[in-house]
């Protein structure tokens, strides 16, 4: 509890950019209680780090572990209200949601992500983060198809 909490406060008290931080969460990695995986919220971004709680540093980089929030578009919306979207959204504590253009069925898809799960050790070069679901709508912006973790829903 003591690193945790240590974890917490370099995060939120480390400058990103000057933009101020609204919430942060610390994940330990495996085997080392000093090395912890962070998240600080902020109203545009989220901002990923690696705190080292031992030697109270703070390594993260402004181009490749900042997450901007994506914007609220048409079928993000039609997305999260979907049983699929409620159910992710109710769960999730630093969710990303995001229309990522559409795809070669001509489908438009809307990808949910929780990033307490993008960037652990034991997920390098995976192509999809775990408990990640994905929407797809159609044209007329209606459900075609849900998955999660690439299985379909019903």
């Amino acid at each position: 509890m003591v690193e945790h909490a240590k974890a917490l406060q370099l995060a939120q008290s480390t400058d990103y950019n000057g933009a101020p931080i609204s919430r942060a969460f610390a994940s330990p990695y495996p085997i080392n209680p000093f090395r912890w995986q962070t998240i600080a919220e902020t109203p545009q971004f989220y901002q990923l780090a690696t705190v080292d709680t031992l030697n109270s540093v703070v390594t993260t980089s402004t181009q490749a572990d900042v997450i901007y929030k994506p914007p609220t578009r048409l079928a993000t919306l039609v997305a999260k209200r979907s049983w699929l979207g409620e159910a992710y959204l109710d769960w999730s504590q630093y969710p990303v949601v995001t229309d990522i253009g559409t795809n070669e069925e001509g489908l438009t898809t809307v990808t949910f992500r929780d990033l307490r799960f993008y960037d652990t050790p034991f997920l390098a070069g995976s192509e999809k983060p775990p408990l990640s679901g994905t929407v797809y709508l159609n044209a007329d912006r209606r459900i075609v198809r849900m998955e999660m973790d690439g299985h379909i829903q019903h």
